[in-house]
């Protein structure tokens, strides 16, 4: 049993699962959310990825909050992460050498919750 099946229960609810992929673009410097949990879901899990198509430097991954890890262009391109509590999910564009630039992701997201 994964941490996704043991985190949600089957009390008279359904799970519910959600498959999601979206390119976002933003200035460099600036942190953004990329996604967040809805406030009638409840338990939600799941896995993602985060791979870089520009940056302007490294990019910073915070889920729920906490930093996660770092991207780097040309180096570590791709994160690939599962989470059993899901809230949230933000990225810091560093820009480097001040150049002003922009950086753009993609995100695939699957998540799994209970409903109703």
């Amino acid at each position: 049993m994964n941490t996704c099946d043991s985190k949600l229960s089957l009390k008279n609810r359904s799970i519910e699962t959600d498959i999601f992929e979206q390119c976002y673009t933003y200035p460099c410097d600036t942190t953004n959310t990329l996604w967040k949990k809805s406030n009638n879901t409840k338990n939600v899990c799941g896995s993602f990825s985060i791979s870089i198509i520009e940056a302007c430097g490294p990019i910073q991954i915070f889920v729920n909050g906490p930093f996660v890890r770092s991207l780097v262009p040309d180096k570590q391109t791709t994160l690939l992460y599962t989470i059993s509590d899901l809230e949230s999910i933000h990225i810091r564009c560093v820009d480097e050498n001040n150049s002003g630039g922009s950086c753009k992701v993609n995100l695939r997201l699957q998540v799994n919750y209970e409903c109703c």
